[in-house]
C-alpha cells in the first residue's frame, strides 16, 4: 500500500489492536522496501548491541553489590580492627593501592571472626566478605549457617547444641550485623553448611543456598556472650 516518496506509514498495532495506528516515519527518497530494509538493518543492528551489553550489565551489576556490601561492612564495624579488615579486603581486591611497606595491619586484623560462647554451643560471626567466605570454607559441613533474608548481612556458624534458644541468640546476632538491624524485626535463614555453596567466579562473601529454614527476630548484640571481637 505504500509508494516512493511518502514521508510515514500508518500501521496497525497488533500487539494491542485497542490502541491507535502507529505513525513510522520514512525516508521519501527510499522506496518502501528499502525503507523496510532500512529499519530491519537497525533492528539487527540494536539486538546485537543488546547481546553484548547484557554480560556487561550483569558484571556491573555484581561489582555494584559487592561495592556496596563493602560500604555496608564500614557502617556495621564496631571497632577499628573492623575497618582495618575491609580496607585489606579493598587491597586485596585492588579496590585501594597496596601499601608499598609492610606494616602490622594485618596483625591489628588478625582476630577473622567475632565468637560467641552459647550454652553448649560455639557462634562464629564473619566480620566481613573474605571473612564470611573463611567461615564458610573452614566449617564442618553439618554446621548450621545463617544469613539475613534479602539483606547484606555477616555470616553466623553455630557449631554444638541446637536448642530453639540457640538458635534464636544466633539469629539476633546475625540480624544484628546487618542492614536490618534498626529496621525492626527481620527474617533470618538458616541451613547446614553443605547447602551452601559459592558459585565460581562469584565476588567476595558471594553464595547461593537451598534447604533453609527461616527464624522472624529482632536484632539484638548479645555482648554478654561475646568472647573475642
Amino acid at each position: 500500500a505504500l509508494k516512493r516518496g511518502e514521508e510515514k506509514a500508518v500501521l496497525v498495532n497488533y500487539y494491542d489492536e485497542a490502541c491507535p495506528p502507529i505513525e513510522i516515519p520514512l525516508d521519501s527518497r527510499l522506496s518502501p522496501s528499502q525503507n523496510a530494509q532500512r529499519y530491519y538493518k537497525k533492528y539487527s543492528k540494536q539486538n546485537r548491541t543488546i547481546d553484548a551489553l547484557l554480560p556487561q550489565k550483569q558484571q556491573a551489576q555484581e561489582l555494584l553489590n559487592y561495592l556496596n556490601s563493602l560500604l555496608e561492612s564500614v557502617d556495621l564495624a564496631l571497632t577499628e580492627n573492623d575497618l582495618i579488615s575491609v580496607k585489606l579486603e579493598m587491597q586485596e581486591g585492588n579496590l585501594l593501592e597496596k601499601p608499598k611497606e609492610k606494616n602490622n595491619a594485618k596483625k591489628q586484623a588478625n582476630c577473622e571472626f567475632r565468637v560467641y560462647q552459647l550454652n553448649g554451643a560455639v557462634l562464629r560471626v564473619g566480620k566481613n566478605n573474605i571473612s564470611n567466605d573463611k567461615l564458610v570454607s573452614s566449617s564442618q559441613k553439618n554446621s548450621l549457617w545463617f544469613h539475613v533474608k534479602d539483606y547484606h548481612s555477616s555470616h553466623a556458624v553455630l557449631e554444638g547444641e541446637r536448642s530453639q534458644e540457640n538458635l534464636i541468640i544466633c539469629a539476633e546476632i546475625c540480624a544484628y550485623f546487618s542492614k536490618a538491624r534498626d529496621g525492626g524485626k527481620t527474617d533470618v535463614v538458616y541451613t547446614e553448611i553443605k547447602n551452601v555453596k559459592k558459585p565460581q567466579g562469584a565476588k567476595p562473601g558471594f553464595v547461593i543456598y537451598n534447604n533453609f529454614k527461616s527464624l522472624t527476630v529482632e536484632a539484638k548484640n548479645h555482648q554478654e556472650l561475646l568472647k573475642s571481637n
